[in-house]
């Protein structure tokens, strides 16, 4: 009984080492193998992802999607606000408060990302499709939109180098097309919505869509820049401090 007991033991060891051991690798390779499936075949890996969620990932994938969001926003203000225009740019008036940024984008997104998965999770409901749950409808936002990972440090190490600014925005936005119509494709694919009622889906997860943008951007912009009443614009430079000025 005694033997039993340690050999039980001694495998319950082995199996935990090898489960906090496998941990990280597992969920790389889910990563890389999301992202590239995303690449080569759209709506099979959207499928097999939705199908089968795991929530642990896609939460994981929702952050470096928001952290490379916020990364391409920093140096995209950096590259805007620093063209000049009679010699003169914003970045000699006025000290854009860059972490700020960073850090205000990335939350902005992860939390307004839950919108567009909470519209896609109601439409279900409402036409009664209980097989999609919550965790579908994560899982298939963070699948569609993950593609735009790369895109997004790409871009924002050419924004850093103030490189290829405007085509790199151009780059940017189609990307995001992209992924915005994988998410409705796979959308009505995953859940074989009707054909007479694809039409009000579509509507209802584009105007979700833009809105988010809409107050994402809109949120950014009017929390990072500086209040030009203190002097910003007057011909000296304002102070302001990354980490203490929020």
């Amino acid at each position: 009984m005694a033997e039993t007991a340690k050999k039980s033991e001694k495998k319950e060891e082995v199996k935990k080492t090898t489960t906090s051991g496998d941990v990280v690798k597992e969920i790389w390779d889910a990563f890389i193998n999301t992202l590239s499936g995303m690449y080569k075949k759209p709506m099979t890996t959207l499928k097999e992802e939705v199908s089968s969620p795991n929530t642990r990932n896609n939460l994981i994938m929702l952050f470096l999607i928001s952290l490379s969001f916020g990364l391409m926003m920093m140096t995209g203000f950096k590259s805007v606000l620093s063209i000049t225009y009679g010699g003169i740019s914003i970045n000699d008036l006025v000290e854009i408060p860059y972490v700020k940024i960073l850090c205000y984008a990335t939350i902005l997104y992860a939390v307004f990302a839950f919108i567009p998965m909470l519209v896609s999770f109601v439409i279900s409901r409402v036409m009664k499709d209980d097989n999609f749950d919550f965790k579908k409808s994560i899982s298939l936002y963070t699948t569609s939109m993950s593609i735009v990972i790369p895109v997004n440090l790409l871009m924002a190490v050419l924004y850093g180098l103030n490189i290829v600014v405007w085509l790199g925005t151009i780059i940017a936005a189609v990307v995001n097309v992209m992924c915005f119509l994988n998410y409705i494709l796979g959308y009505i694919s995953v859940n074989n919505v009707k054909e007479d009622k694809q039409v009000g889906t579509l509507t209802a997860l584009i105007i979700s869509w833009v809105v988010v943008a809409a107050v994402v951007l809109g949120i950014i912009i009017g929390v990072s820049m500086p209040d030009t009443n203190t002097g910003g614009l007057r011909g000296t430079n304002s102070s302001y401090n990354d980490l203490l000025e929020w």
